[in-house]
């Protein structure tokens, strides 16, 4: 190794090696905002909506994205917000919500525009 400015030049590439193998690494996670986090998954996606009632949260499949809509009713205030999410060639979209985690999967051919039943 030969320095540049009393830099060791092989430890650059080795901090951008490991900052790349980081990236390509990690599994893909979003802050949408507060406690709300978007994770991939295999085939789908799950969505953290802490406090959010099962009742509040609407999703609707429609050309190649799902729709999820949901309402924050905290109190006196309440709060309206919705997140769109690009979608594979799919047949069925499932989703579940337990313990203030919305999952949703995809797999074959489903109609658009269907809204989603949430177990």
């Amino acid at each position: 190794m030969f320095n540049v400015d009393g830099m060791r030049v092989g430890a650059v590439f080795d901090d951008i090696r490991r900052t790349l193998d980081s990236a390509l690494t990690c599994d893909t996670r979003f802050i949408i905002g507060g406690n709300m986090r978007l994770r991939t998954i295999d085939n789908g996606y799950e969505l953290d909506l802490p406090g959010i009632g099962k009742e509040n949260i609407e999703i609707v499949d429609e050309n190649d994205t799902v729709e999820i809509k949901w309402t924050d009713k905290r109190g006196d205030t309440e709060r309206k917000d919705n997140i769109v999410l690009s979608t594979p060639s799919h047949s069925e979209t499932t989703a579940d919500y337990k313990n203030g985690v919305l999952t949703i999967k995809f797999a074959g051919t489903n109609p658009k525009g269907k809204k989603v039943k949430i177990t």
